[in-house]
């Protein structure tokens, strides 16, 4: 943590340091990392019912790949 954090930046200087930030990048490592949890070892967990089918490997959504 710095020794004296902003509390009172100025606009521009968060659309500045908004700008610096790789987007994209931090987009694809998040999709890229996430996974799957069953959480079916609970016996108080229910699944909404969208989700009724059980998957075994994440895929992305819309392309048939789901078993």
């Amino acid at each position: 943590m710095p020794r004296r954090p902003e509390t009172h930046a100025r606009i521009r200087e968060v659309h500045e340091a908004w700008e610096t930030f790789d987007h994209e990048g931090m987009i694809d490592d998040l999709v890229s990392s996430a996974e799957y949890v069953d959480f079916s070892q609970c016996s108080s967990y229910k699944p909404p019912r969208q989700l009724a089918t059980r998957h075994t490997q994440l895929a992305p959504v819309g392309n048939g790949a789901a078993e």
